[in-house]
């Protein structure tokens, strides 16, 4: 693996960052410098949208045999794996529809569509307990 790619940017940050050639490197500095990478962390944001309200209503219903479908009514989880939202049917347990990325469009293709369903136990912790507001979807 090669990694100067990888540390090209850092390179350039650090010949460039004056608390480097002073040696006053803090976390403080390192707090405010940015380097920018063509993969970044997903931004939290509680709510989804209304794509993705009605995808994963859809695929709830599709997924559980039933029309009578609940969500959660904001992400479960917001990490490197991306937004996750909780589904459930009366009787049928929960799962984890996970989007890789937001949905923002009105419509999602089949080439963006690159989302996951976790259904085992351990992969919807998020979803289990009193904490989850649920919604009908």
């Amino acid at each position: 693996m090669n990694v100067v790619p990888r540390l090209f940017p850092v390179l350039c940050l650090m010949a460039t960052c004056s608390a480097c050639a002073s040696g006053d490197l803090d976390d403080a500095t390192l707090a405010t410098a940015s380097v920018s990478s063509s993969r970044t962390a997903p931004s939290p944001s509680p709510m989804p949208s209304p794509t993705e309200i009605a995808y994963a209503g859809q695929t709830a219903r599709v997924l559980f045999r039933s029309k009578d479908v609940e969500r959660s009514a904001s992400f479960a989880t917001v990490d490197t794996d991306g937004y996750g939202l909780c589904l459930r049917a009366p009787g049928k347990g929960v799962a984890l529809l996970v989007f890789s990325q937001r949905l923002m469009d009105d419509a999602v293709s089949q080439v963006d569509d690159a989302s996951e369903i976790r259904r085992r136990p351990g992969d919807t912790i998020a979803c289990q307990g009193s904490g989850v507001a649920w919604v009908r979807g």
